[in-house]
């Protein structure tokens, strides 16, 4: 075998070798159309504020799970009202039923939620409280754990609920 062989196996090789390496890359977010819509028969008596928020891993994630949501929506509320990576969405009573977040290279959030290594999507909504509290979901933002791009939740008189899941984790 030549030495120009020699060295295109060897370099063949080690691209291969990094590319196998490539495949256990940390967790990133995707890209994600977000779609916000009133459950069928749920027709709100006054106006409701709904938050979506970006959070990375560990304690911003750990602080906004802990906060009541009562808390959370509360007057002047400076937790709620300090929080960078907030989109609100109102709805009233004679609103549009569904409102979208385009979280995609092509929106507004994309860049600033992806350079703070944000990895889940917190939605919360002003309902009466209720128990157990569903006022609150997370989902995750990993593009791996997704087969679809387009995220969905559902708001009824007393609870947020996702539409569709993740897949579960791989280990």
């Amino acid at each position: 075998m030549s030495v120009f062989k020699r060295i295109a196996v060897g370099v063949l090789g080690a691209a291969m070798a990094l590319g196998a390496v490539g495949c256990e890359s940390k967790p990133s977010m995707g890209e994600f159309n977000v779609t916000v819509s009133l459950a069928d028969g749920f027709s709100p008596t006054g106006s409701f504020e709904v938050d979506l928020v970006g959070v990375p891993d560990g304690d911003e994630k750990a602080a906004i799970e802990s906060v009541s949501v009562d808390s959370y929506f509360g007057a002047m509320n400076e937790y709620r009202s300090n929080l960078h990576r907030r989109v609100q969405l109102v709805f009233r009573p004679n609103g549009p039923r569904t409102q979208n977040v385009d979280l995609t290279r092509r929106g507004s959030y994309y860049v600033d939620w992806k350079n703070a290594n944000v990895m889940h999507l917190v939605v919360l909504a002003d309902l009466p409280p209720n128990e157990p509290d569903l006022r609150r979901r997370t989902l995750t933002l990993d593009k791996k754990r997704w087969k679809r791009n387009n995220l969905e939740f559902v708001i009824d008189s007393q609870k947020v609920w996702p539409k569709y899941s993740p897949e579960p984790e791989k280990n």
